[in-house]
């Protein structure tokens, strides 16, 4: 086990923990848990909501001139996109459920569709969201890891604020289980995304959620398809099941053994339940039994094998008399939908940010990068991680995080980890710009006088061209103040008797500019990126003037293999030398004289013999095989996993060695670690020979990979 992931296992005790102390049955709202129950006998007697109007609206469906079709959809966490490719294949035939009884994930998709969204949209939805970035990692005193907010807000951007599932055009039931009364409650009333989230709240992941004096948790853990229910509604049913029957599993890894112990009862009842009714139901038994359930990254390969997995049932769907086929009101909603769901997804995508109608905040752990490929900030190459609050309300997120933070890009700095408190502040306006403010205070351990860090920055985003090409306008403005502490004379350790005195290292850097990404179409991984600006660095008393180009892209090759390029310019105005360096330009060094050049405590004085330029050519040649997604106990998936050569050339001389550039290459491995295939930390690790320090490099990012 890595340290990194000792660390992670070791929060994740320690939050659970932590947060048994601070336990109570109160609601969020000081009102207590009100439905706790001594009544044993009652355990096998469901708390139903809204059957009534339930019962009534699916009549109205049918007219009373056939029998109505239910659905049923069962949970399977990321198996349950399957559940779009058999609806898209249902209404490809002429069928549209009366209605739809549903747990775990399978109630977001059986939701949205009852919603009125087409098949084809949820999926659009579905692989467009990166979920992976939807979900905060958080000490669970609600009694959950992951903080879902987030994923709330970005569906309220989708689909409007006000949804009840008892005006939606579709009659649906979804199933939970109540911690309180220890019975199974049954919701067809009820605001949307409130049960919504009570659908997928799977213990220790997600916080059970309070409805009508409840506290719910995922149905599905104590039935994955729960067919006997719908035969309370209809004769006929069909019913699409994504069980999980993966066989390379190490049921001696204790994260595996639990999550196995939980599916043993639940996958028991539900076959219990579809051998009684397997000569009147259609049973669509999707082919996705051996994908793991953190596979949300595979939206659209799972609704393929939904969709196929139901035309093998073509001669059933055929036999179906009374069929229900799109209606010209349920096509109307969808008509509605989307050119919402074109400009929230437009939105989304720019920044990752969706309107927050609810205030919100949360504790948890925080780990914020600032040294990745492509990076904005120069003047801070540190990783950040430790306790992090941070709220969001409308268009304003603001997060703090204090704790350790560390300079691993560069094996020199490998072992200095010092404290830091890192603040920051985003504001959305108009959906396509962004004004952020970062502050930070580092102490360093041998003179714990702290370095002061600020950024101010302002963008503008826009895609064009069917989303092929990204533009950003980007203004930047660093600040580094870093005392020392120095004697009156050589400047050394002071002794007794000698003053000493504070004086302050000083570096700003104004950068305004854009850049862009091109790509072939949207989902092709052929992309070029390109880039030019201005840039004012040193001190307001010696300023100087550069100006910078970027290039690079991606080449897709055969058998999962890329080859990239990225190349960085920098010119002086002036002509002269001592051009700054900075990590971001992609030149991976030990070299003080490489990473100080241009920098405070270099020297200022500058010889017209210095190169009035710095170029960066960084070459990789990287194979991602696809079929390489490792997981520890099914907490930890490794996914986007890579390795490959680098060679990094770096041109900054003048004269006879001017075409002759100083050389960096080695080893790199990437991959992105998600939690439960939700909490995305991408990572990368390289290792190699760093010719002008004439020794070993290796270092670790963490953060983006453009």
């Amino acid at each position: 086990m890595t340290g990194g992931l000792k660390k992670l296992v070791v929060f994740v005790l320690i939050a659970v923990c932590t947060a048994s102390l601070f336990s109570a049955p109160f609601a969020s709202d000081g009102g207590v848990i009100t439905n706790a129950s001594n009544d044993l006998l009652a355990a096998v007697v469901p708390i139903t909501y809204g059957d009534e109007a339930f019962r009534q609206r699916i009549l109205e469906s049918t007219g009373a001139q056939r029998e109505p079709i239910g659905l049923v959809l069962s949970g399977g966490s990321a198996r349950a996109f399957a559940h779009i490719g058999v609806l898209k294949y249902m209404e490809e035939n002429g069928i549209v459920p009366d209605f739809i009884i549903s747990n775990s994930m399978g109630s977001i998709i059986g939701l949205m569709y009852a919603a009125g969204l087409s098949p084809d949209q949820i999926l659009e939805i579905c692989s467009n969201v990166p979920l992976g970035t939807l979900f905060d990692l958080t000490i669970p005193f609600e009694g959950g890891l992951l903080d879902p907010t987030k994923f709330k807000a970005v569906l309220k951007t989708y689909l409007g604020d006000n949804l009840r599932l008892e005006e939606l055009p579709i009659p649906v039931m979804v199933i939970c289980e109540d911690l309180a009364t220890k019975r199974q409650v049954h919701i067809m009333e009820g605001d949307f995304f409130e049960v919504m989230n009570a659908a997928y709240a799977l213990p220790v992941y997600y916080p059970p959620v309070e409805y009508k004096g409840h506290l719910l948790i995922d149905g599905g853990m104590s039935n994955l398809v729960p067919l006997d229910l719908a035969y309370q509604y209809a004769d006929f049913n069909i019913v699409s099941t994504t069980f999980y029957d993966v066989t390379t599993l190490n049921l001696r890894n204790p994260l595996t053994v639990l999550n196995t112990s939980f599916d043993i009862g639940k996958r028991r009842q539900g076959v219990t339940e579809l051998l009684e009714h397997k000569d009147d139901a259609i049973w669509i038994r999707c082919d996705v039994e051996s994908t793991s359930f953190m596979e949300f990254s595979a939206a659209v390969e799972l609704a393929d094998k939904g969709y196929a997995s139901a035309a093998e049932h073509a001669q059933e769907f055929l036999a179906i008399s009374g069929k229900h086929p799109v209606s010209p009101e349920l096509q109307a909603i969808r008509d509605a939908y989307a050119p919402q769901l074109v400009s929230a997804q437009y939105f989304y995508n720019l920044y990752g940010h969706a309107y927050q109608r609810e205030f919100s905040q949360f504790l948890g752990l925080g780990v914020k990068s600032y040294r990745y490929p492509g990076d904005d900030y120069y003047l801070r190459d540190d990783i950040l991680f430790g306790p992090e609050y941070g709220l969001r309300w409308d268009n304003l997120e603001v997060s703090v995080i204090g704790g350790a933070a560390w300079q691993s890009y560069s094996s020199d700095y490998i072992d200095k980890i010092f404290p830091s408190l890192a603040f920051s502040i985003d504001y959305y306006l108009l959906n396509f710009v962004k004004l952020s403010i970062d502050a930070t205070a580092a102490w360093d351990r041998d003179t714990w006088f702290p370095t002061g860090y600020f950024r101010q920055a302002f963008e503008l985003k826009f895609r064009q061209f069917d989303k092929r090409l990204n533009l950003t306008l980007i203004e930047t403005y660093e600040t580094v103040i870093n005392p020392k502490r120095t004697t009156s004379g050589s400047g050394g350790t002071s002794e007794p008797g000698e003053s000493t005195e504070m004086k302050s290292s000083k570096y700003m850097l104004l950068s305004a500019g854009f850049r862009g990404y091109w790509t072939q179409n949207e989902d092709s991984p052929l992309g070029i990126g390109f880039g030019t600006g201005y840039q004012l660095a040193g001190w307001f008393d010696k300023p100087r003037h550069f100006v910078y180009d970027k290039l690079n892209f991606d080449l897709p090759l055969p058998f999962d293999f890329t080859f990239g390029a990225n190349f960085s310019a920098r010119f002086s105005v002036d002509g002269k030398g001592q051009v700054p360096f900075f990590v971001e330009d992609g030149f991976r060094t030990n070299a003080t004289e490489i990473r100080m050049q241009g920098k405070p405590d270099a020297s200022w004085n500058i010889a017209d013999s210095d190169a009035p330029y710095l170029l960066v050519g960084s070459f990789s040649f990287d194979w991602t095989p696809a079929v390489f997604k490792p997981s520890f106990g099914e907490f930890l998936l490794f996914e986007n996993s890579s390795i490959g050569i680098y060679c990094d050339l770096l041109w900054n001389t003048i004269g006879d060695g001017a075409f002759v550039p100083k050389v960096s290459t080695g080893v790199a491995l990437h991959t992105d670690m998600a939690l439960i295939g939700l909490q995305q930390l991408p990572m990368s690790v390289y290792v190699g020979y760093d010719q002008p320090a004439n020794s070993v490099i290796w270092g670790i990012w963490f953060g983006v990979m453009d």
